[in-house]
C-alpha cells in the first residue's frame, strides 16, 4: 500500500501535538494527546522520519500511527526527545 504524505505545521503544547494545514491556520486539521503515545520510533522508508504509535480512541481497539517527516536529522532527533520526554507513557 502506498502512503500519501500531506504537508503540515506541527505544534507541540503541554498535552497535545496539533498538526495545522498552514503555520497562519487557526483550527488543527489533527491531534493526539501525548499521554496516549506509546512509541516513537524512527521510520526507515523516508529519510528523515518517525512513527509515532498512539493507543486506541474510543470506538476503536486498532492503536493509530502516525508518520512525522523532517527537513534535516537534527529536526529528526529534536522532535523524538521532545516526543519522548513529554508523553507520560514513555517518559522514564
Amino acid at each position: 500500500f502506498k502512503m500519501h504524505w500531506s504537508k503540515r505545521w506541527a505544534v507541540m503544547r503541554t498535552e497535545s501535538l496539533s498538526f495545522y494545514k498552514k503555520e497562519s491556520s487557526e483550527t488543527p486539521e489533527s491531534i493526539f494527546f501525548l499521554s496516549h503515545v506509546k512509541l516513537v520510533r524512527s521510520y526507515d522508508e523516508k529519510e528523515f522520519a518517525l512513527e509515532v504509535h498512539t493507543q486506541p480512541t474510543s470506538g476503536s481497539d486498532k492503536t493509530k500511527v502516525w508518520y512525522l517527516e523532517f527537513k534535516t536529522d537534527a529536526d529528526l532527533f529534536d522532535w523524538m526527545e521532545a516526543l519522548e520526554k513529554n508523553s507520560p507513557q514513555l517518559a522514564a
